[in-house]
């Protein structure tokens, strides 16, 4: 069922580590799934992405994925991606996204943002692997902290979300030092952030 308070991102607590806990990328590397249902690109240098036990306080979260580069990764995506059988229904309509995020020196960090895209042209849950192809249907900057901070965004999910939908976090540099750590990821239908759920329902259901 839909409506207010379901999580379409599965594994937005960042749980689950079936390709191991540290995933190395390097220039000229294909896209890498990480953190389970979540993937990585960057466009060069090196970069790891990491499970963390740094987490906010006072939350029900024990891991957050660690982002992170010993040199610099020029521009970079982390996020996952949501069929279009799943998400169709949400466009057109006011929906939610929050997450939990922080970096060590956000000065480190060049123009960090929020973004979704929708797939190339007409196609339906088809993706190019390629930031600059895929169609970038919101964009919001990110501030970033040296704390934990809660981020959350409402708006209206673009009509041509309906044939999928990628959503993550993009930066244009990340330099050594600059480590990003995130959990807590969720998209819900309606104009208030609620409570962290699992997709899922339960530990076991988001294994399912």
């Amino acid at each position: 069922a839909s409506g207010g308070g379901r999580n379409y991102i599965i594994n937005g607590a960042k749980e689950f580590w079936q390709r191991g806990t540290n995933i190395t990328l390097n220039t000229g590397d294909p896209v890498k799934y990480s953190t389970d249902r979540f993937w990585t690109k960057i466009t060069g240098g090196s970069f790891g992405v990491l499970q963390s036990t740094d987490v906010p306080a006072n939350t029900s979260f024990d891991t957050s994925a660690k982002l992170s580069t010993g040199f610099i990764t020029g521009v970079g995506f982390y996020g996952t991606r949501l069929e279009a059988k799943e998400v169709k229904h949400l466009a057109g309509k006011t929906v939610t996204f929050s997450m939990y995020l922080k970096s060590l020196s956000p000065s480190s960090v060049t123009n960090p943002s929020f973004v979704i895209y929708s797939p190339a042209g007409t196609s339906t849950d088809i993706w190019n692997d390629d930031l600059s192809i895929d169609e970038e249907e919101v964009n919001q900057a990110l501030v970033l902290f040296t704390d934990w901070q809660q981020y959350v965004f409402t708006f209206t999910l673009p009509q041509n979300c309906e044939r999928g939908v990628q959503i993550g976090i993009k930066w244009d540099d990340l330099f050594s030092g600059g480590d990003l750590y995130t959990t807590g990821w969720k998209l819900e239908e309606g104009s208030q952030a609620t409570k962290f759920t699992r997709a899922g329902g339960s530990y076991a259901g988001e294994l399912a």
